[in-house]
């Protein structure tokens, strides 16, 4: 069976905008499974249990582990999440040291989407250029740091070689909820009849996502409301 790996990114964002709802039926249309590590639990339940601003979030995440929208893969990952952990850490060089990029469980929901073969889900930027475009990530580190990057090529060969997924983001969740009418009780019209209700909705999605940390650019939401007609 087919299974898509969240990672924390991704379920933040989609909690910010109160879209998590749509999590059940798109698992339906999916017609897969669902899944988060130990990991990833740990931050987006039991970490923030213990702050008030962030509990209500991580009870309705919970719910959607007792309802089985969401799966927690039990089995250890921590060998292969270890090694990943080595690679990545010790592939981006500036100054002759090298740049820590990435903690435990982003690592360790790359490992679990690798090993099911699965899509894997994930917002944060740093990881998905890792795997799909490492020496643009290389470039946009030298601009931020103001300094010359160096790749380790043997890290990055054997990285290449071991990882192989698809990515997708909160933003490509949303636009398929749209793409199947699951927001389509946003476009009812009252006192917004002089909006286009659908372009609105849109780019609300998309922007809502960017500004609660999908790695979505300005361009990218210009070019889908372009491919959208609007």
């Amino acid at each position: 069976m087919k299974s898509m790996v969240f990672d924390s990114s991704t379920i933040i964002s989609l909690s910010l905008n109160n879209l998590l709802y749509l999590l059940p039926e798109l698992k339906h249309r999916f017609n897969g499974q669902f899944f988060i590590t130990e990991a990833v639990k740990k931050e987006l339940i039991d970490n923030p249990m213990h702050s008030r601003k962030f509990k209500l979030e991580a009870l309705q995440i919970h719910q959607l582990i007792l309802d089985n929208t969401i799966e927690i893969y039990g089995q250890q990952l921590e060998k292969q999440t270890q090694h990943l952990l080595n690679l990545i850490n010790n592939l981006f060089k500036a100054e002759n040291h090298f740049i820590r990029l990435v903690d435990q469980a982003e690592v360790e929901s790359l490992v679990l989407a690798n090993l099911l073969k699965a899509t894997y889900a994930v917002d944060e930027r740093t990881i998905r250029m890792l795997v799909e475009d490492p020496n643009e990530l290389k470039n946009l580190f030298e601009k931020k740091l103001h300094t010359k990057i160096t790749i380790n090529q043997d890290n990055l060969k054997e990285l290449k070689k071991e990882i192989d997924i698809n990515i997708l983001r909160s933003s490509e969740l949303g636009l398929v909820a749209y793409s199947l009418g699951l927001l389509k009780n946003l476009t009812q019209r009252d006192h917004l009849t002089d909006y286009n209700l659908k372009r609105e909705l849109v780019d609300g999605i998309l922007w809502g996502l960017k500004l609660n940390g999908c790695s979505i650019s300005q361009e990218e939401i210009e070019q889908v409301e372009r491919t959208e007609g609007f």
